[in-house]
């Protein structure tokens, strides 16, 4: 019993994670970085507001996903199904004299694929099963051309808004820029002022943005 005579209740030590925020949070970033990483964490986060965190809810027949990880599994989807059939469509389809297929002349897609030029096109594009399972993390957009990794990516953009963060608040406390600076750098092992000036505006440009700038949980 409280002091004022109302029962007490026992409360969390932490306020309940707002899963519906985070996923808004992980859509603003993966407009900004395009990177597919956030599609997943939002998943992830669906997955927790509905199951809890260590799955003690069943799966519900109502259970849904935004439609932009939707779009985005859709996109994978598209990329992976050739794949499982030994095709690399991402090559150049072979030079022929022969008009192009016109799906519209046929019943079904079984009827077109029977025809010559179809066969003539899918053993063009035949690849190895090996050869395909190598372009998975392609598909799934994790790898570009240029060296590109999602999982790199997410880990130096988490990075940049943290040192924002902890820029901003070291100069509202009066502390000098250039000790700021030195102390991210140090934390990370960069010694160049210009480069930790670089990588701070591109966080803040990241948490300009109002659902980006909520804290993640």
């Amino acid at each position: 019993m409280s002091d004022d005579g109302e029962s007490s209740q026992p409360t969390s030590e932490h306020e309940p994670i707002d899963w519906e925020s985070n996923i808004r949070r992980y859509h603003q970033l993966a407009k900004k970085t395009q990177n597919p990483m956030y599609a997943w964490l939002a998943l992830e986060a669906r997955f927790h507001s509905e199951l809890g965190v260590l799955r003690e809810n069943p799966i519900g027949e109502e259970f849904s996903i935004p439609g932009w990880v939707a779009e985005y599994l859709l996109q994978v989807l598209a990329g992976l199904m050739p794949l499982s059939a030994g095709v690399d469509l991402s090559k150049e389809p072979p030079a022929s004299n022969h008009p192009p297929i016109d799906p519209r002349e046929f019943a079904n897609i079984w009827e077109m694929i029977k025809t010559p030029a179809a066969k003539r096109y899918a053993e063009a594009m035949k690849i190895s099963y090996t050869q395909a399972l190598t372009m998975v993390p392609a598909a799934l957009g994790f790898t570009r051309d240029g060296g590109w990794n999602a999982f790199a990516s997410l880990e130096a953009t988490t990075q940049k808004m943290h040192q924002a963060r902890f820029y901003e608040e070291a100069r509202e406390q009066g502390i000098p820029a250039k000790v700021a600076l030195h102390a991210i750098g140090s934390v990370i092992g960069v010694d160049d002022p210009s480069h930790m000036l670089r990588r701070i505006r591109e966080g803040r440009k990241l948490l300009d943005d109002e659902e980006v700038a909520k804290p993640e949980g």
